[in-house]
């Protein structure tokens, strides 16, 4: 939920939709392009209606490619890293928005009851703190316009991923190459911000969420990440 924009989900584009996109300017390609995979022997599989194929694939060398077989895989490691640091972002923001539209639900439910409403307010409050760490109240807009906060980890993954990878916007990106040791710092750095984001997430839970559940019930519903 966006705090300055409450009736966002009116926009058209996203009425009638149960969730909504982060969107930036240049993040489309390497917020939705998986890691590239290094020259070598794979398999593919797919499975659709609950039958599985197996088929062998041979990703060869590009010659113009001057990066040794150990710096491509090293880049390939790198982006499978990010890849998966984005989705564990996307996910605690995708579960704490999943608890605060529940509390949008319990404050049309009590209209007029002011000290359920105080709760559900803190509570929701305490949640979009650590959502801010994640993601910023702009990005929570959906608007690519703005450029008024400092990025968090999710848009921080985003464009490192450009970097290591396939690129985006004005960042050419850097697939063929082994990654710098700044790129890396820079990703251990960030996965050390979503760890402590990950912390404060699971003492939302263990503590606020199920202080106010429990001291709430037979009030409101229960509130859960799901």
């Amino acid at each position: 939920m966006a705090p300055d924009n409450p009736n966002i989900f009116q926009d058209s584009r996203f009425k009638g939709k149960e969730w909504r996109p982060i969107t930036h300017w240049g993040i489309r390609e390497p917020q939705t392009t998986g890691p590239l995979a290094a020259p070598g022997h794979y398999a593919v599989r797919l499975t659709a209606n609950g039958v599985t194929a197996t088929q062998p694939l041979e990703i060869l060398e590009d010659h113009e490619i001057t990066s040794s077989p150990a710096d491509l895989l090293a880049s390939t490691h790198t982006q499978i890293r990010i890849r998966d640091d984005m989705n564990a972002a996307a996910d605690l923001v995708n579960r704490i928005e999943v608890m605060r539209k529940q509390i949008e639900t319990e404050k049309a439910a009590n209209a007029g009851k002011a000290d359920v409403l105080a709760r559900l307010a803190a509570l929701d409050r305490k949640m979009l703190d650590v959502e801010h760490q994640l993601v910023s109240s702009s990005d929570l807009n959906s608007d690519d316009k703005y450029y008024v906060e400092t990025d968090r980890i999710y848009l921080n993954l985003i464009w490192l991923n450009a970097e290591v990878g396939s690129g985006g916007g004005d960042v050419a990106g850097g697939a063929e190459y082994r990654p710098t040791d700044t790129s890396l710092a820079v990703l251990d750095m960030i996965e050390r911000d979503l760890g402590a984001a990950k912390a404060s997430f699971d003492r939302l839970l263990r503590e606020d969420v199920a202080t106010f559940n429990r001291e709430m019930s037979g009030r409101v519903q229960v509130i859960s990440a799901r």
